[in-house]
């Protein structure tokens, strides 16, 4: 049998140890960034420790001794999970996938260690030492943060900067550049948080560069945006120089970087969850033919383990035979040529079999018979494939999992029939004074109250008693990081106004979290500050404000019906 052998190493010699173990059997190959496939490779070796060979301004040089295999491991699970991976090390220890690199004389037995090694999908890592300062960590703290600041929370920011300028512009028009620029972009908080964004990427790249997904993160060209992000909104503005003014809006405009840094945000946040620091919020099938919508799918939503059933039989097959594996079904409607209903013949099954397991439809049809149809039988949201949106998907997948975690016939919030007044008031609970002072300007339709301590909002809600909303910042300086003193608000909340939907916001989030959060009655979501947009913000704040006007009862045929642009209504209205 012949064997190809992907190998990866900054030492030279390396190769020449490689090349005295062949005997004609093998081809080694050593690795580049357009490999992206493993799949006809018997093994992949790392020689440790890896030299990284390039410093902050990019000049070759010696450099970092690093332990990389951790995030190989984890890359290649899940990607190719039966292949082997060895580490070729100087010492010699006694392990299946340790291969001292001396060892490699002519005719080494490949065979009986690649037969013998240990795959990839099982947990062997703890077992080995590190030969050098582990990729792993040091990216664990890049995206953790430093001060609790992770660098999506520094892009997160960014963006809700840009996002609030966008907005202002469209709404008063390019004249009122100049005022954005002194008032929000200039000031000290965006610029450091411009800078902290380029240092930041830029003191981690020697890191990023040793690993198998380099080259999708290459091609966003990250360094070179960040540069050309922080030149453009950086210095001071002539604003009685209309020339400069307008000059500076075009560099402004085409940049166009909010789009941009939602990409970076999505492709990091990606990588993050899959290999460095994994979160798993729940097992979802997915029962859909369409093998490039599954792709999509476990690419978009990393912090969901998918299972992928491609048609009804095997969705059926896999149910009975792993009853309680998942917390919510995907379910497409059309298969092949068949009808654009037929995904509904498997909802009554699942209402009889599973009552407690939420299903969401997901589907390109439009007729409101058949969306009607669904709910009917028992789906909970119905979403619209053409209108995908990462954002909005995600808010619905959270109160999937809430459903999953209620009984089917408890009613999701107590909710009040009052008439709303003119400007509805809300309540946020939140001591991030940048995101108060951003939220409070943007959203010029709510008569927003700001309660930056939890005694605050508790001192609010038991004076005033006539919030609509409240939107509760989970991370609050004054509240124990276990969240516990998060939950007692809540509690507090649900006990003193049933009637008021609460939605959770923070830039973290894990199942044990989620199942916290939605466990109580009126929190009916879970929103991240690090996917902020004002639009859909703006409509889904609504939509929260317009479930207080109306009964919601205990029938499932009365869940809303919310699209990817967080419009909601009731198929039976």
């Amino acid at each position: 049998m012949n064997h190809k052998i992907c190998y990866y190493g900054s030492k030279k010699s390396a190769k020449r140890w490689l090349e005295r173990s062949w005997n004609g059997k093998y081809n080694f190959v050593p690795f580049s960034r357009e490999i992206t496939d493993f799949s006809g490779f018997s093994a992949v070796c790392l020689v440790e420790p890896f030299e990284s060979k390039y410093d902050i301004d990019d000049s070759p040089k010696r450099g970092t001794f690093l332990s990389v295999f951790q995030i190989w491991k984890r890359y290649l699970a899940a990607i190719n999970p039966d292949i082997s991976l060895f580490l070729l090390r100087y010492t010699d220890r006694k392990h299946p996938n340790i291969i001292p690199l001396l060892s490699l004389e002519a005719n080494f037995d490949w065979e009986r260690r690649i037969k013998n090694a240990y795959p990839c999908n099982i947990n062997w890592e703890d077992k080995i030492e590190l030969m050098g300062e582990s990729t792993l960590n040091r990216l664990t703290l890049f995206f953790k943060g430093h001060s609790e600041q992770g660098f999506i929370d520094v892009v997160a920011k960014v963006r809700q900067i840009l996002d609030l300028v966008t907005y202002q512009l469209s709404v008063r028009g390019k004249d009122y550049f100049a005022t954005l620029w002194e008032e929000e972009i200039c000031t000290y908080s965006t610029q450091e948080s411009l800078r902290l964004l380029s240092y930041r990427w830029r003191s981690y790249l020697p890191y990023f560069r040793t690993t198998p997904f380099w080259s999708e993160l290459e091609s966003q060209k990250i360094d070179d945006f960040f540069s050309i992000l922080l030149l453009t909104c950086s210095g001071e503005l002539d604003t009685t120089d209309s020339q400069s003014i307008n000059r500076k809006l075009e560099e402004f405009n085409s940049l166009d970087a909010f789009k941009k840094l939602d990409q970076i945000q999505v492709k990091l946040n990606f990588f993050n969850k899959k290999y460095i620091t994994p979160e798993v919020l729940g097992d979802v099938l997915l029962i859909d033919d369409d093998t490039e919508f599954h792709k999509q799918m476990i690419v978009s939503f990393p912090d969901y383990r998918i299972t992928s059933a491609y048609d009804l039989r095997e969705a059926f097959d896999t149910l009975t035979k792993f009853p309680d594996a998942f917390r919510f079904i995907i379910l497409d409607l059309r298969y092949g040529d068949g009808p654009e209903n037929e995904g509904l013949n498997l909802l009554p099954w699942i209402r009889k079999a599973l009552p407690g397991l939420p299903v969401i439809v997901a589907s390109t049809t439009t007729n409101t018979v058949i969306q009607r149809n669904a709910i009917d039988l028992g789906a909970a949201y119905f979403l619209s494939k053409s209108s995908f949106s990462i954002t909005t998907w995600k808010s619905e997948f959270f109160k999937a999992l809430m459903e999953g975690e209620r009984r089917p016939t408890q009613s999701r919030i107590h909710l009040k029939s009052e008439s709303l007044e003119q400007r509805p008031s809300i309540l946020i609970v939140d001591d991030d004074s940048d995101w108060l002072e951003r939220v409070d300007r943007a959203f010029t339709a709510f008569d927003f109250t700001l309660a930056t301590t939890s005694r605050q909002a508790r001192d609010y809600v038991e004076e005033k008693n006539e919030f609509q909303l409240i939107v509760l910042d989970l991370q609050l300086h004054d509240l124990q990081e276990d969240f516990t003193d998060a939950m007692e608000l809540l509690a507090f909340f649900e006990q003193t106004i049933p009637h008021v939907p609460v939605v959770a916001v923070t830039r973290r989030s894990d199942k044990n979290l989620i199942d916290r959060t939605l466990g109580h009655r009126n929190t009916i979501d879970f929103l991240r500050k690090d996917h902020f947009n004002i639009t859909i913000w703006n409509k889904r704040l609504n939509n929260y404000i317009a479930l207080g006007k109306r009964k919601v009862n205990s029938t499932e045929s009365d869940i809303p019906i919310i699209d990817t642009y967080g419009e909601s209504h009731n198929p039976f209205s």
